[in-house]
């Protein structure tokens, strides 16, 4: 599912598996910030996987999101113009 850089904070529904992408493209801010809130349907066991735009660091080296149904995870992510990567800055469970 790719997100544009035109918002700040993103809502999204878990119904199966998702790959999740930026679109840097011209309107993309260097140091802008977009969060994003998972949510697990009524099901649960949804996996996100981080697309290749998206770079993680030493603190946190991957994402696993809440498998339980309607649970909520929050990541944010920074923008890096110099390599147009959007940095992984915080990832937080289990809500």
């Amino acid at each position: 599912m790719p997100l544009t850089t035109g918002g700040v904070a993103w809502r999204v529904t878990l119904t199966g598996p998702l790959t999740l992408t930026f679109s840097a493209g011209s309107a993309a801010q260097d140091g802008q910030v977009v969060r994003c809130r998972f949510r697990q349907d009524g099901t649960g066991g949804r996996v996100l996987t981080l697309g290749t735009g998206i770079r993680v660091g030493t603190d946190i080296p991957t994402v696993t999101l809440s498998t339980a149904a309607s649970k909520m995870d929050y990541l944010a992510f920074q923008y890096c113009h110099a390599d147009a990567k959007y940095d992984l800055i915080s990832y937080v469970r289990g809500f």
